[in-house]
């Protein structure tokens, strides 16, 4: 580790608050970076605050915001933020399995919603919506109108749904159409990823252009 890289992880560890027993994992994300990147660090501040914004997504931490994360560090929201997609984009593999090995022991400490919860993984589907290739028929032709009844009764189940329970309805929805633009717009709000975020939207817009004059979301009731 160079002496820049060194001092991204100092400011680190001297102003972040909350992540003492992340450290080694928000660590190994950094040399990941640096060794796959090579970054030339002009900016240690805007990288260190992109850091404890990262371990956020990521790990179990204070609520907080860029703007409040820029002031800690005396940096700009929009340097670190920048530095956050450059890191996040370099090491999204191994980021998605710090989410997933976090997502399996929240689970584990409730062991009756782990045995409920185990077989219906998000990031499974997750991966599994990221994957799939584009529908090329007209989901409301596929779909009853039973079925679009039900679709549209998940999708307001899912938005008032507490945090557990929407993954659950997520497979339903699954069930009855994998292609449905609501289940991957739904899917991109629950993701931790920008970047899976934004594959998950963009899926979900090109999935509606195959329903012609229906919203991706229905109206506020």
């Amino acid at each position: 580790m160079t002496e820049e890289e060194q001092l991204v992880i100092d400011l680190l560890k001297s102003r972040q608050e909350g992540y003492d027993e992340d450290l080694h994992n928000i660590m190994r994300i950094w040399d990941e970076f640096c060794q796959s990147r090579m970054p030339v660090i002009e900016k240690p501040n805007a990288y260190a605050a992109a850091l404890e914004y990262l371990a956020g997504q990521v790990f179990t931490g204070p609520n907080t915001t860029q703007k409040a994360l820029a002031e800690k560090y005396e940096t700009s929201s929009s340097q670190m933020s920048a530095k956050y997609r450059t890191i996040e984009n370099e090491v999204a593999a191994l980021l998605t399995s710090f989410v997933k090995a976090r997502y399996e022991e929240l689970l584990r400490e409730n062991e009756e919603l782990w045995e409920e919860r185990k077989s219906l993984h998000f990031e499974d589907l997750k991966d599994e919506l990221l994957k799939a290739d584009t529908y090329p028929g007209d989901y409301s032709q596929t779909l009853t109108r039973e079925e679009r009844s039900t679709v549209t009764d998940l999708i307001y189940d899912v938005m008032d749904a507490p945090s557990p329970e929407k993954t659950k309805l997520l497979y339903e929805m699954h069930k009855l159409h994998p292609y449905h633009p609501d289940l991957y717009n739904l899917a991109g709000d629950m993701a931790r990823l920008v970047k899976d975020r934004k594959t998950l939207y963009f899926k979900a817009m090109i999935h509606a252009e195959n329903a012609p004059g229906e919203s991706l979301f229905p109206k506020e009731r």
